[in-house]
């Protein structure tokens, strides 16, 4: 099973609260200690990864085809040393326009080279974008379309990932791989979405104790993104400390392997665990907001 509790009506993977002392007024910093996610498998020993920005590396993967012709133009981004919105504040500056006449299909590392499409409402021609010049960010390829770039609307992402380890058993390793290959993982959110030392995390919950709501929708609705992806991972914890993390418990929204097709499961339907089992199906957990 490639993927486990994860993506699904509108879902993806949480952790558990840990008993935690309550935020203070002044701050309202997560403790860390909310932040731990429990592990489904014992470690087989540490490494380190993004010693460098090329030892992560994100290439999206998209599965339709361009117009050619349209007032979007889409480009093929590759950035290193910055984040997708460090890209969007970039091209909006350059191409005068607003930022949210910039579509993006998702979030990017920071500390990675990444490869993502972006699209921007623009007319500029094409001495306009070979004119484009920013540290940290090349325009690979750009076309026209008739649509914006929305975000979820990719196939999904390939990674290499290099971990530079010391002394881990290279069988054991590969061991672990087959065990992941048939059982996969808790699909936790992190840093990406939490930010460095979460202070994303922190804003967001600081801009809800302050009542600022309107505040929590601005940057693409990234602060809202980032406390649904916090009680996703709350929930998720909860099940790995259970072991249910990767098993069929009644009243589960089910979600189909490769397809965003989602279904609750029915309580008198006995074929749900063993096709979970086999892959075809799997749990999700939930990302609150209108349709949840």
């Amino acid at each position: 099973m490639p993927c486990v509790y994860c993506t699904g009506y509108s879902a993806q993977a949480l952790y558990f609260l840990i008993p935690m002392k309550p935020p203070q007024p002044a701050s309202h910093n997560i403790e860390n200690s909310v932040l731990t996610t429990l592990r489904a498998y014992e470690p087989l020993g540490t490494g380190r990864i993004k010693v460098t920005p090329d030892d992560f590396q994100v290439v999206e993967q998209m599965d339709w085809c361009f117009t050619g012709s349209g007032e979007h133009l889409y480009f093929w981004v590759q950035k290193s040393g910055l984040t997708t919105m460090d890209v969007i504040d970039a091209l909006a500056d350059y191409f005068q326009c607003a930022k949210k006449e910039i579509g993006y299909a998702g979030l990017k590392d920071k500390q990675a080279l990444t490869t993502q499409w972006l699209s921007v409402k623009t007319n500029a021609d094409s001495s306009e974008v070979a004119a484009f010049s920013k540290d940290g960010i090349v325009l690979l390829e750009s076309h026209r379309h008739q649509r914006k770039l929305r975000q979820g609307q990719l196939k999904g992402n390939r990674f290499s990932i290099v971990v530079h380890h010391n002394g881990i058993d290279i069988d054991a390793l590969s061991g672990r791989f087959e065990q992941l290959q048939q059982q996969g993982f808790p699909n936790y959110f992190d840093e990406q979405r939490f930010g460095f030392q979460q202070r994303n995390l922190n804003k967001a919950v600081g801009l809800l104790h302050q009542q600022r709501y309107r505040e929590l929708t601005r940057r693409n609705g990234m602060y809202l993104s980032v406390l649904r992806s916090f009680l996703f991972n709350l929930v998720l914890n909860e099940r790995v400390r259970q072991g249910a993390w990767s098993h069929f418990v009644p009243g589960d929204v089910m979600q189909l392997q490769g397809t965003h097709s989602v279904f609750a499961s029915a309580p008198d339907d006995v074929s749900i665990a063993s096709r979970v089992i086999t892959g075809d199906i799997a749990p999700v957990g939930p990302l609150w907001g209108k349709s949840v």
